[in-house]
């Protein structure tokens, strides 16, 4: 370019403003695709042994508020107990000899005790105490409450009993293969066969969430990589913009099926629990209002980055 020629400058300058335009937007892209992967991480592992004290998608918290709340809650929980006596390999753990030595371990169990509270995400729950004392955080079908009172169960027999066996994982496995068995040849419209679709729900919740946390990883990866062939060589690659693109808008559906199905579910168990006075359900929103903030805060960076690509 000659110093004289006015014309080359005006474009030298529009190349240079693009450019440091095109790179700038390049880097907060990247910046939201690692606060959207990082986010995601935190929300879906939180509630686990991972990370127990993070956010959860679902609260539900055990008040019995009438005589009738009560006889159910006794009747749900005599029925977990009893659970207990149909695992085959159970007798090798505890000892149920006697009924006096299996009555006074089953009468420890708290699971469902009035006051207690379940903190629920796809991939584990915690459990609260009567004074709000956390109990104790295990990996779960986090979103299907009937595993995680099994678990529950499993779990406690399995430290009351010093127990290196998996009990709960029994329990889990049994109760699938009870459902299964029983609704082979039966419409999932009536009950218990219904459990079938609420099972199904939780496992596909479960996948939804292994796929939103990878895809946020990916768009992560890739942005990195953009960012540095352009920064360094020179380069604006339109195949790495369409890959993000196509990598953020499968993330962004994942995450919020993962919501809606949460959401529908969740909202009909609630009126059911709210319907008989068993308790409180509450559905965490804000997190969700975080994490699509975040979805177009990215969409919008990507967008700008392709007005300012290198010519």
């Amino acid at each position: 370019m000659h110093e004289g020629d006015y014309q080359s400058k005006l474009e030298y300058t529009r190349y240079k403003r693009d450019r440091s335009l095109g790179l700038l937007w390049r880097i907060c892209g990247t910046f939201f695709d690692a606060c959207l992967a990082l986010v995601v991480l935190l929300l879906f592992t939180s509630c686990t042994p991972l990370h127990p004290n993070g956010p959860n998608m679902i609260e539900i918290k055990i008040k019995a508020d009438s005589e009738f709340a009560k006889n159910t809650l006794e009747l749900i929980q005599q029925s977990l107990k009893f659970a207990t006596y149909l695992s085959n390999d159970l007798s090798s753990v505890v000892n149920l000899s006697t009924t006096t030595t299996s009555d006074s371990i089953l009468q420890q169990l708290d699971t469902l005790y009035n006051g207690n509270a379940y903190q629920l995400n796809p991939f584990g729950y915690c459990r609260q105490d009567q004074m709000g004392k956390k109990v104790g955080c295990y990996y779960s079908d986090g979103l299907n409450l009937i595993v995680c009172l099994l678990q529950d169960v499993g779990f406690q027999l399995r430290s009351i009993t010093s127990s290196d066996d998996e009990i709960e994982n029994q329990f889990v496995k049994l109760y699938y293969n009870a459902i299964n068995q029983a609704c082979s040849y039966r419409a999932t419209t009536t009950f218990p066969c219904v459990l079938q679709l609420y099972n199904a729900y939780g496992k596909l919740v479960k996948w939804l969430a292994i796929a939103g946390i990878c895809l946020p990883t990916l768009l992560f990866v890739i942005s990195v990589l953009d960012l540095i062939l352009y920064a360094f060589l020179g380069i604006s690659s339109s195949f790495l913009r369409r890959v993000r693109l196509g990598t953020l808008t499968t993330c962004g559906i994942c995450l919020n099926l993962v919501y809606v199905f949460t959401y529908v579910t969740w909202t009909h168990i609630g009126l059911l629990v709210k319907q008989y006075e068993m308790g409180t359900v509450v559905i965490q929103k804000e997190n969700w209002i975080t994490v699509n903030i975040l979805i177009v805060a990215c969409g919008i960076a990507l967008v700008c980055q392709c007005c300012y690509k290198r010519r």
